[in-house]
């Protein structure tokens, strides 16, 4: 899949436009996300690489074909399931000026496990975040929409007290990607 800015990728002005950056770089940044991922029992972080104006991060995802296989044992699924999701770190004097994680709605597989992934990340901010409260808030920026939400198509936004993030999920005719953009906030 051929990487572009998350700007263009979610249809928002570039982070690097503000010029505020979180304090942290983007090494950082996988560490800290890296290690809730492991609390959370989530596939972590397996590639970082330069791609045009990001960083593109990729994900192991032994633990999400367990979670394929234990779906097909039930017969609730059917079906080869891949990974979709990734984190796309902007930069702007060597911190992180946005991150942006994207996924997949095709299969109720890659949609369970973004909104897993997107939890993680708000925990990664915010420690005192329970798996519920997560949840909750991941509810809240539509990530599980489907095409019949009349919002479908429109972001979504949550102030929090360590980022401003903002998620857009489209018809299904135009695409089934969805993602979310955490950016600072100050």
């Amino acid at each position: 899949m051929r990487t572009i800015a998350i700007a263009a990728l979610l249809a928002l002005p570039p982070a690097v436009a503000w010029g505020q950056a979180f304090d942290f770089t983007p090494a950082q940044f996988q560490e800290r996300f890296n290690r809730q991922l492991k609390a959370d029992e989530g596939d972590l972080l397996r590639a970082c690489r330069p791609e045009k104006a990001a960083i593109a991060c990729t994900f192991e995802d032994a633990k999400f074909q367990r979670s394929v296989q234990a779906f097909k044992e039930l017969n609730l699924v059917n079906g080869r399931f891949e990974l979709k999701s990734r984190v796309l770190i902007e930069q702007a004097g060597g911190k992180v000026a946005t991150i942006a994680i994207t996924g997949d709605r095709s299969s109720p597989m890659g949609l369970f496990h973004f909104a897993g992934q997107m939890g993680s990340l708000m925990r990664s901010f915010d420690p005192a975040l329970t798996s519920q409260q997560a949840a909750a808030k991941v509810s809240e920026l539509g990530v599980m929409r489907g095409d019949a939400d009349r919002t479908i198509g429109t972001p979504k936004l949550a102030i929090e007290n360590y980022a401003a993030i903002e998620c857009t999920s489209w018809p299904s005719s135009r695409s089934t990607s969805v993602g979310c953009v955490f950016r600072p906030r100050y």
